[in-house]
């Protein structure tokens, strides 16, 4: 069959196999995009306060620096968590200070934070001696098996600028 014109059947399919591979490759461009930015992607909110418990059996109010952090998945795939740990933003001597949290290693378990899930991290143990040490601003830093890092600053609690109050 012959067109009018330089149009004939040769041509017209020329034309359709070349615009049914551009938009073929733009579409497979956008779902490698789109799968690579689905990834996992963790905030964290850390807080470090001055806390009071009262202990049974002891009549003295134990006073201490706990930490807190809410982690939150808010990527599209399971996070696990490998280690916890914070440190000074401004390291001003050579050996670094690098406080541990949470380490998979020594207690053989991950933390599993699914998408969407948010993760409440508490660690009891007092941090006085280390929030005098740091400065004005820590760096919280999450590091998953998958070897991503995620870094957030928080302010520091220093136990020495808590006004004492006498009751």
């Amino acid at each position: 069959m012959y067109l009018e014109g330089n149009l004939n059947l040769d041509n017209i399919a020329a034309i359709a196999a070349f615009w049914g591979a551009l938009t073929g490759t733009c579409a497979l461009i956008i779902q490698v995009l789109g799968f690579l930015k689905d990834g996992i992607i963790i905030r964290a909110v850390p807080r470090m306060y001055y806390s009071v418990k009262v202990v049974d059996g002891c009549d003295e109010p134990v006073e201490k620096i706990a930490f807190d952090i809410d982690i939150a998945n808010i990527g599209r795939r399971v996070a696990y968590i490998e280690s916890i740990s914070f440190y000074p933003k401004k390291s001003d001597s050579n050996e670094s200070l690098h406080v541990s949290l949470f380490d998979a290693d020594s207690r053989s378990d991950l933390i599993e934070v699914k998408e969407g899930e948010k993760y409440y991290f508490r660690s009891d143990s007092d941090y006085r001696n280390f929030s005098e040490v740091l400065g004005e601003f820590g760096v919280l830093e999450i590091r998953l098996t998958s070897g991503k890092v995620t870094k957030t600053q928080f302010k520091v609690t220093k136990f020495s600028q808590i006004p004492i109050t006498n009751t």
